[in-house]
């Protein structure tokens, strides 16, 4: 349940294409998926020789991997690979290794009463994390402080390479006709859909001689017109100059810096990235992400319209509509995923050291309450933007509930 929870809950929907298929290497991405796999493996491999525990675990792995990445093809800020694939299988295996050598088996540990309260709290905590209710889409909390900035972030660190020929702001979201219709023009009218644009960029910009950070009238106008409105369309005709481009780069922001904005469009790899802050995506407007497939190319002209009609942010690529993300539906409370995984973290981290050093859970709990201080928390506290005082105590909250658990 958790890998299907982490991996195959949809973000929204969006059409499959063979284009969403991500196949750079991204070594923290291999590392988590590798990870993710074990407790699988652990599982899967319990009581046999270890090259029957790898095959059973290998196949239950592909199975359900298989069918994790066939879901991420119609969720939207999830991109499927064979890299995925692979690094989860790789995953089984190693826990299945782990599993032939254990010479306490799973199934001859005692499960308790108490056992019982504990797991039963850690599944409800679990899937109350994923139980959406509504949300606020609205666009209260925007700064009208922001700078309006081309080609990189408002205090740098975020350069794009490449030419943006065009960029228009509208205070409406445009119908998907009119996108289409935009994409063949050469050029976007002075109305659109009878309205005037809040922005117009004056001439094209070439990043090869700098980003460009407009007179602080174009951000109030941009500020004031989006937040009367509620809803508004970013037009860009741009050319990325290459693809090795991440963070993701800033091709037009309305931000202060890496980590607070009002919207932001951005390249990573072949993608292009949205951020939007409403009331409820957080200060970095990437709660949660929305993005494209990979349908970027060197050189190579692209058309994008980005739509938020108060709800929905729609993304279309020369045209075509490329992903449609409901903004509405989150977990019960921002970061309660972020400290489930944490403590759900420390229960695996836990059970998996105890079972290699039987009979030793003191040394077992400090172990794993060591290792998640130094390489846990600073992976998710650097995604989920939580206090590091309160992914620890979820995480020592998990390691007390597998001890407990565990104890006769």
């Amino acid at each position: 349940m958790v890998i299907l929870a982490v991996t195959a809950i949809p973000l929204g929907y969006r059409a499959p294409s063979l284009d969403s298929i991500y196949t750079l290497w991204n070594t923290a991405d291999v590392r988590n998926n590798v990870l993710l796999y074990v407790p699988l493996g652990l599982v899967a491999g319990q009581g046999l020789a270890a090259g029957q525990a790898v095959i059973r675990a290998c196949l239950w792995a592909a199975a359900l991997s298989a069918f994790c990445e066939l879901v991420q093809f119609f969720s939207p800020g999830r991109f499927p690979g064979l890299l995925d694939l692979a690094a989860n299988i790789a995953g089984a295996g190693l826990g299945a290794l782990i599993a032939s050598r254990i010479r306490v088996p799973l199934h001859r540990i005692p499960v308790t009463r108490r056992a019982g309260w504990i797991c039963g709290a850690l599944a409800i905590l679990a899937i109350a994390a994923l139980l959406p209710f509504e949300r606020d889409p609205h666009l209260r909390g925007w700064d009208p402080s922001f700078q309006l900035v081309l080609g990189d972030e408002a205090n740098g660190g975020r350069r794009w390479r490449g030419r943006i020929d065009e960029a228009v702001i509208l205070p409406i979201a445009i119908a998907p006709a009119t996108a289409a219709e935009l994409a063949r023009s050469a050029a976007v009218p002075r109305l659109v859909e009878g309205a005037q644009p809040l922005y117009r960029l004056a001439q094209p910009l070439d990043s090869s001689i700098g980003p460009r950070v407009e007179p602080p009238a174009a951000a109030q106008a941009v500020y004031r017109g989006v937040t009367h409105s509620g809803r508004f369309t970013i037009l860009l005709r741009f050319r990325p100059a290459d693809l090795d481009q991440g963070g993701p780069s800033r091709i037009l922001s309305l931000s202060r810096d890496q980590y607070q904005r009002n919207f932001t469009i951005g390249q990573q790899g072949a993608e292009i990235v949205f951020r939007l802050r409403t009331a409820s995506t957080g200060l970095n407007g990437d709660q949660p992400p929305t993005g494209t497939p990979p349908l970027l190319a060197p050189g190579r002209e692209t058309f994008l319209a980005a739509a938020f009609d108060g709800r929905h942010v729609r993304l279309y690529v020369d045209g075509a509509l490329a992903t449609d993300a409901d903004l509405v539906p989150r977990p019960v409370w921002k970061g309660f995923s972020a400290m489930t995984s944490a403590c759900l973290a420390g229960v695996f981290a836990f059970v998996a050291l105890a079972l290699a050093i039987p009979g030793r859970g003191v040394v077992a709990a400090a172990v794993a309450i060591v290792l998640g201080a130094l390489v846990l928390l600073p992976f998710t506290m650097s995604y989920y933007q939580q206090p590091p005082s309160i992914l620890l105590l979820c995480f020592v909250l998990g390691v007390t509930a597998g001890w407990l658990s565990l104890a006769r």
